[in-house]
C-alpha cells in the first residue's frame, strides 16, 4: 500500500545524560568486572506443559511495553502506539506515574489505552529484558524468564513483575539470554546469533537446543554468526522474521569487509525451507552503517497491520521503506524519525526500546499453504485448524476461504466444512495449467475474535500455480539390481536405485521384512544424477530370507514399485564368529503398536525401540512429503528397551490428517526408520 505518513518529532523526551540510574546498551567496564561475581537470585522451574508455542511478533498483538523512567522514546511514537493497542508503561513509582500521565496528556496520547507497571528499572531497553510470551500445551499463556545478559537486577526482574501484574505463569529457563537476540516464527523455528553459545559456556549445543525446545517449543533453533561485527551481537540489528516464510536481512556494499558475512547470512535462509515447507523469501535492505550512516532498518516493530521503521534522515531511508512495502503488502509502513536527544543507533533503535504483548484471546489458524503445483483442472483441497485461545466456540459460518485468479479484482468465497477437532476443509475449483491462484482463510469465534491466514488477509494472500494439465500420468521408472544374499555381519549395506521421471521424483523408499515379520521402511536419499541410495543396518538374530521392494513417487502422485508384484528375495547368512550381531550390540527400532491407530480424543500409538548402549536419541515423525511434523525425543537415554507414545498431534498440538507417517530414530551410531498409519 502507499506509504501514509512519517512520524515527525513534535514533542521530545529530554534525556538526562548524567542520570545515575541509566545504563548504556553495552556492558560498562564496571559492569564487566561486576558480571563475573554477579549472582542475582534466579529460580529455574520445570518447563511449561507441552507442546509449547512461542508467539511470533507478526501475530495478533494486544499491546506494547515501553519504559518512561529512562525517557528514550519520542512522544509522537508513544501516541502512535497508544492509538490502536494497550500501552503498558514501566514507571518507578506512583509519583513518576503521575508525571508520565501529565506528559502523555500534554502530548495528546490516548489515555484510554494506557496502563502502568510500577517497577524499578535500570535502562530503557524493554526488548532485551521484557517477558518472552508463549502458549502452553493447555492453551494457557505463559512467560519464559531467563538470566538477562546484563548485571542489572531491576531490569532482570521485569518478567516476574509483569507476570504478577497480568496474572500470568512465569517459567524460569536457566539460560543467559536477551530479547534483542531472539526471533521466532510461531511454528517452532527460532533464530539468534551464536552469542547464545558464548554466554552459556557450561552447556553444549545440544543442551541449548533441548532447553529452548522444552521452554519455547523450538524444534529448530538457528544460532548464526553475527555479520554486524559490533559489540552487541543481537540478531535484530541485522535480521528479522517478517512472516513465517519471509525474512529481512541487512546488506552492505561489496567494498565493506563484512560483505561476505552478510551474504552468507542471507544465503543461509535462502537455502532453507520455512515452516510452511516452502523456501524462505529473503528481502534485503541496504544498511551500510559505520560512522557516516545510521541504518537500523531491521530494528523495526511489527504491530498487527502496522510496521514501525526507525529512520534517521539518512539517504537510504526512503529505499528502506520501499523494501518493507514490497515485502509486506497491505501493511501500513510508518517511518519513525529519531529523537535528536536520544537518537537511533545501528545497534539500538525502535525495536530495542519496545516489546509487543500478544492478544491472549487471539483466534489462531494453523494451515500449511499449497506448496506444490497441483494438477490442472482438479480441485485443490485446503485444510485449516482453528484454535480460539479465548475459549469461545469457532463460528462455523464465519470460516471461509477467499480465492481469485491473479489479476482479478474481487475474491470469491467458499464456506469451509467442519471436520473433527476444529479442523475445517474446503476445495478451490480446478483451473487450466499455469493458472495462478491466490487465496486466504478467514474465521471468527463466538467471542468476537477473528483472524486470517496469512495474517494480513486479502492484500497479501497465499499464491500457487496449477501444473501443466494432467499430462503427468506416467509413474517414475525404477532400475535396480536385486540383492541375492544378505550377510548380517556385513551390515550396513547400501541399496541403490536409479529412478527417473518425465517431471520430477518426489520420494523413494524401500519396504522390507525378514521372513514373515511385519514390514518396515527405509527412506532413500537422492545422491544426484537420478541415483537414490539407502543405508540398511537393521539386523536380525535369526531369519532364512530377506524380502524387499522399492517404491518411487513423482510430484503428481504417480507411484511405481520394483518389483511390480511380490518382493525381491535374498537369502540371509550369518558368519559364525565373535562379531556375530545380536540384540546385545545392535540398536533396534521395534515398531509402533497399535499400527494402524485411530484419531480421536484417546489417539495414541507406542513406538518401541532398543538401545544397546547409552546414547543421544532423536525420535521424529515425518509425513510422506518428508516434512517433520513432531519431534518426540531429543535427549540422552540409558540403554535398554524404550517406549515413547505419540498422540497423533503435530508441533502445534493439532491433530494430523489421516495417512501414512514415518518414524526416524537416530542414535549416536545408527539411524532407523519405520512407518505407521493413522486412520480417522
Amino acid at each position: 500500500m502507499k506509504r501514509l505518513f512519517l512520524i515527525l518529532i513534535t514533542g521530545l523526551f529530554v534525556f538526562n545524560l548524567a542520570a545515575q540510574s541509566s545504563f548504556p546498551h553495552w556492558l560498562t567496564p564496571d559492569e564487566q568486572a561486576l558480571f563475573k561475581a554477579f549472582d542475582r537470585p534466579f529460580e529455574p522451574t520445570d518447563p511449561p506443559v507441552g507442546p509449547v508455542r512461542a508467539i511470533a511478533e507478526f501475530e495478533k498483538m494486544e499491546g506494547v511495553i515501553v519504559n518512561y523512567t529512562h525517557k528514550a522514546i519520542p512522544y509522537s511514537l508513544i501516541s502512535e502506539l497508544a492509538e490502536d493497542v494497550i500501552l503498558v508503561t514501566i514507571v518507578a513509582s506512583e509519583s513518576e506515574k503521575n508525571q508520565a500521565i501529565n506528559s502523555y496528556e500534554n502530548h495528546n496520547v490516548n489515555m484510554d489505552n494506557c496502563r502502568w507497571l510500577i517497577a524499578p528499572s535500570d535502562s530503557q531497553w524493554t526488548r532485551d529484558y521484557s517477558p518472552w510470551f508463549i502458549f502452553d500445551g493447555n492453551n494457557e499463556p505463559g512467560i519464559v524468564n531467563f538470566h538477562y545478559n546484563r548485571p542489572r537486577p531491576n531490569d532482570d526482574n521485569i518478567p516476574i513483575a509483569y507476570g504478577a501484574y497480568d496474572t500470568i505463569a512465569v517459567y524460569g529457563m536457566d539460560v543467559q539470554q536477551t530479547g534483542g537476540n531472539f526471533m521466532c516464527d510461531g511454528l517452532g523455528v527460532g533464530a539468534s546469533t551464536d552469542l547464545v553459545y558464548e554466554e552459556n559456556p557450561s552447556y553444549t549445543a545440544a543442551q541449548i537446543a533441548e532447553i529452548h525446545e522444552a521452554y519455547l517449543g523450538l524444534h529448530d533453533y538457528y544460532l548464526r554468526p553475527d555479520p554486524l561485527d559490533d559489540y552487541i551481537k543481537h540478531i535484530d540489528c541485522w535480521g528479522k522474521f517478517l512472516d513465517v516464510d519471509k525474512v529481512l536481512i541487512g546488506q552492505v556494499p561489496e567494498s565493506d569487509y563484512r560483505y561476505e558475512d552478510y551474504e552468507e547470512a542471507a544465503d543461509f535462509f535462502a537455502d532453507m525451507n520455512s515452516s510452511w515447507g516452502t523456501p524462505y523469501k529473503v528481502y534485503r535492505v541496504f544498511t551500510p552503517g559505520g560512522f557516516s550512516h545510521t541504518n537500523p532498518y531491521t530494528n523495526s516493530l511489527i504491530l498487527n497491520n502496522k510496521v514501525l521503521v526507525p529512520l534517521s534522515g539518512d539517504t537510504n531511508d526512503a529505499a528502506a521503506l520501499d523494501v518493507y512495502e514490497e515485502a509486506m503488502p497491505g501493511y501500513e509502513i510508518i517511518g519513525v524519525m529519531e529523537d535528536p536527544y536520544t537518537p537511533w543507533y545501528n545497534t539500538d533503535a525502535l525495536h530495542c526500546r519496545t516489546h509487543e504483548i500478544p492478544d491472549f484471546d487471539m483466534l489462531y489458524i494453523y494451515h500449511m499453504p499449497i506448496a506444490d503445483e497441483p494438477p490442472a483442472n482438479m480441485p485443490v483441497e485446503l485444510s485449516a485448524d482453528f484454535l480460539a485461545y479465548s475459549g469461545s466456540e469457532v463460528a462455523d459460518d464465519s470460516v471461509k476461504v477467499f480465492y481469485r485468479i491473479v489479476g482479478e479484482t474481487s475474491y470469491q468465497s467458499i464456506v469451509m466444512t467442519r471436520q473433527e477437532n476444529n479442523n475445517f476443509t474446503a476445495e478451490i475449483p480446478g483451473y487450466p495449467g499455469s493458472t495462478e491462484v491466490e487465496y486466504y482463510i478467514h474465521g471468527a469465534d463466538m467471542g468476537g475474535n477473528s483472524g486470517n491466514h496469512p495474517f494480513i488477509g486479502a492484500p497479501g494472500p497465499h499464491r500457487f500455480t496449477f501444473g501443466e494439465g494432467n499430462s503427468d500420468t506416467e509413474p517414475p521408472v525404477i532400475n535396480h539390481t536385486p540383492l541375492s544374499e544378505l550377510n548380517i555381519n556385513e551390515l550396513p549395506v547400501i541399496f541403490t536405485a536409479e529412478v527417473t521421471d518425465d517431471f520430477d521424483v518426489n520420494s523413494v523408499y524401500m519396504e522390507f521384512k525378514y521372513d514373515e515379520n511385519s514390514p518396515d521402511t527405509l527412506f532413500f536419499t537422492e545422491e544426484g544424477s537420478d541415483v537414490w541410495t539407502g543405508e540398511f543396518d537393521t539386523a536380525t538374530e535369526s531369519a532364512d530370507n530377506f524380502y524387499y521392494r522399492i517404491y518411487a513417487f513423482d510430484g503428481s502422485g504417480n507411484m511405481n514399485v520394483c518389483p511390480n508384484e511380490n518382493w525381491h528375495e535374498a537369502s540371509v547368512s550369518f558368519t559364525d564368529n565373535e562379531n556375530n550381531i545380536s540384540q546385545a550390540n545392535q540398536n533396534l527400532l521395534l515398531g509402533s503398536f497399535p499400527n494402524p491407530f485411530f484419531a480421536g480424543s484417546r489417539a495414541e500409538t507406542e513406538i518401541k525401540f532398543y538401545l544397546s548402549s547409552d546414547s543421544r536419541v532423536s525420535l521424529d515423525i515425518f509425513n510422506v512429503k518428508g516434512q517433520k511434523v513432531r519431534s518426540l525425543k531429543n535427549e540422552k537415554m540409558k540403554k535398554g528397551h524404550k517406549c515413547v507414545v505419540w498422540d497423533g498431534l503435530d508441533f502445534n498440538g493439532n491433530q494430523v490428517t489421516s495417512g501414512v507417517y514415518l518414524i526416524k530414530l537416530s542414535t549416536d551410531n545408527s539411524v532407523h526408520s519405520g512407518k505407521m498409519m493413522l486412520l480417522k
